[in-house]
């Protein structure tokens, strides 16, 4: 009888370790790898850009001015830059710390169809600008990141590598990168909206 109870109090410990192994794994957070395809400078450009060759994507400096403001000085980028003004979310974007913003020209908008965001509330323009925000880390514009990384809006976007080496966040394509002094603008060629929440 006494044995019976050590091997099931032993199997019962057992599946409690594992269990427990299991639910640790689980809560842990992905793990983001930069996946380095060769992608590297071909040469530089007057005024320090430099172009990538695989990925096609122009690196350009702005050392001198924090993520924010680059942001909001993007040539052709107007209507990101008044959606990030208007819904209060420049406000959160502090001046120290690391920031990857992801910025769509006014020409990502326009292939938009009619009334995509003008029919949206005010909460959920807050939401798809803060989710072209990634607060913590500036992703390296020169490295192809593979992985998914939690947004400002606390949704998950998904960085892919595509099979011509360009990179991708979500369903936007990055074109060009500015470096600033406390982080990354990306430049991409499609709008991103966060997923549907549950129940609706």
């Amino acid at each position: 009888m006494k044995s019976t109870n050590k091997v099931t109090g032993g199997v019962a410990l057992l599946i409690i370790i594992v269990l427990g192994l299991w639910w640790f794994s689980a809560s842990q957070p992905l793990d983001i790898q930069p996946l380095d395809l060769g992608v590297k400078p071909a040469g530089t450009a007057a005024g320090g850009t430099t172009k990538t060759t695989k990925a096609n994507v122009t690196v350009a400096s702005r050392a001198s001015s924090d993520v924010l403001s680059v942001a909001q000085d993007v040539a052709g980028a107007g209507e990101f830059s008044s959606l990030l003004s208007s819904t209060g979310v420049a406000s959160e974007i502090r001046s120290t710390g690391q920031y990857t913003i992801l910025v769509a020209k006014d020409s990502a908008f326009a292939k938009l169809p009619k009334g995509s965001i003008t029919g949206l509330s005010a909460a959920e323009k807050k939401r798809l600008v803060e989710y072209h925000v990634i607060s913590g880390r500036a992703i390296d514009p020169d490295a192809v990141l593979a992985g998914s990384v939690t947004t400002l809006s606390r949704d998950p976007l998904n960085f892919t590598v595509n099979a011509d080496g360009s990179a991708s966040a979500g369903t936007a394509k990055i074109v060009t990168a500015y470096k600033a002094k406390n982080g990354v603008v990306l430049i991409i060629d499609s709008v991103l909206f966060p997923p549907k929440k549950s129940g609706i």
